[in-house]
C-alpha cells in the first residue's frame, strides 16, 4: 500500500487520507475512461475538476471530488455499456430505482465503508465509497421563446421534485406544491398516482423533458437543472465541440475546447489565482470522525493509516 505524508499546495495542507481519497477516485475515473474509449464516447472535466486540471494539473488542494460532463448523446451510450462493464462492486444511479435527490448521476466504487485489508490494499488505503459525478449537458433551443417554454416545462416538474422528501405522496404535499404538480400534469399530459411517493417520478419526467432536443442541432447546451437559475448557465455548444487532454495527477483528463470561457463564467476572469477565502474543509472529515468513533466503541485500536 502506498505511503502518503502531509503536503502543502498553494498554502493549503492536504492530509494523507485525502490523498488516498484522490487516488481511489482517479481509479474510478480510469474505469469510466476505459468504457468511453472502448465505445467512442466523449466525456470532459467540469467545475472544480476542470479548474484543477488547468490551474493545478490535478485536484484543487481543498477539493475532494471529481466532476465530469457528457453530452446527452454520449451519456445515453455510456449508460448502456456501463451497467455491464463497470467493475464488480461498483454502484450507479442510472436506472432511478433508488430514492434520488437530483439529476446528477454518479458512479461509486462501493456502497459502504470497508475496512477489509484486501479492500484497503486495492483502494490505496481509502475505506470510504468514492466516485465520480456525471453532469448531463442537453441541447437547448436557439429561439428564446422556445427556450423559455422548454425551461418552464422542465422547471415545473424539477422544482416540485426538489421540494419533496423521498417518502412524500401527493396527499402529503401542501397546497402550493399540489398546484405545481397539477400544472405539471396539465403541461406534460403526465398523470401521477396520488398515493405513491412522487419524487422519483417527477425527476424521471424532468430528465425526459431535459432531453427533448436530444436529436436536434442547437447552438446552446446546458445542464437543465442549473439553467433554471439563470442564463449564466447557458453555454455555447461550440465550447464543447471537441476536447483537449490536460495532465491531472497521475493521468490526463479530457477538457472542453472552450474551457477558458467556462472557467471565466464559473470562477471569474482571475480563475488562475487561488482564492484563499474559498478554502473549505474536506467533506470526508465527518466520515473520518464516525470511523474513529466506531473503532473506539468496539474497543479496537485505530489502524495507523487512519491516524494523522
Amino acid at each position: 500500500m502506498e505511503s502518503y505524508t502531509h503536503k502543502t499546495i498553494d498554502g493549503y495542507t492536504v492530509r494523507p487520507m485525502i490523498q488516498r481519497v484522490w487516488a481511489a477516485q482517479i481509479d474510478v475515473l480510469r474505469e469510466i475512461d476505459l468504457i468511453c474509449k472502448r465505445h467512442s464516447i466523449r466525456w470532459f472535466a467540469v467545475y472544480g475538476t476542470l479548474l484543477g486540471a488547468v490551474r493545478h494539473k490535478g485536484f484543487i488542494p481543498w477539493d475532494d471530488d471529481i466532476d465530469i460532463g457528457m453530452k446527452r448523446v454520449d451519456f445515453e451510450k455510456f449508460k448502456h455499456y456501463a451497467k455491464n462493464e463497470l467493475p464488480k462492486g461498483y454502484a450507479f444511479n442510472f436506472d432511478r430505482s433508488e430514492n434520488i435527490k437530483d439529476l446528477v448521476f454518479c458512479i461509486i466504487n462501493g456502497k459502504s465503508v470497508n475496512i477489509d485489508e484486501d479492500y484497503l490494499e486495492k483502494h490505496h488505503g481509502c475505506p470510504y465509497p468514492v466516485g465520480v459525478d456525471i453532469y448531463v449537458y442537453d441541447n437547448v433551443p436557439n429561439d428564446p421563446q422556445d427556450r423559455a417554454d422548454y425551461l418552464a416545462l422542465f422547471a415545473y416538474t424539477f422544482c416540485a421534485a426538489q421540494e419533496l422528501e423521498s417518502w412524500m405522496t401527493y396527499n402529503d404535499c401542501d397546497d402550493e406544491i399540489k398546484r405545481i404538480i397539477d400544472e405539471s400534469e396539465r403541461m406534460t399530459g403526465m398523470k401521477y398516482k396520488k398515493d405513491v411517493p412522487l419524487k422519483t417520478s417527477l425527476l424521471i419526467l424532468s430528465d425526459q423533458i431535459a432531453a427533448m432536443y436530444y436529436n436536434e442541432k442547437t447552438d446552446y447546451v446546458a445542464i437543465a437543472g442549473n439553467l433554471v437559475k439563470g442564463d449564466r448557465f447557458l453555454f455555447e455548444a461550440k465550447w464543447f465541440a471537441d476536447t483537449i487532454s490536460l495532465p491531472f495527477e497521475s493521468i490526463k483528463v479530457e477538457c472542453p475546447v472552450g474551457y477558458e470561457y467556462l472557467l471565466a463564467r464559473d470562477y471569474g476572469d482571475d480563475y488562475m489565482t487561488p482564492m484563499i477565502q474559498k478554502y473549505h474543509e474536506h467533506s470526508f472529515v465527518q466520515q473520518e470522525k464516525d470511523l474513529h468513533m466506531w473503532y473506539k466503541e468496539h474497543g479496537i485500536a485505530i489502524p495507523d493509516i487512519f491516524i494523522e
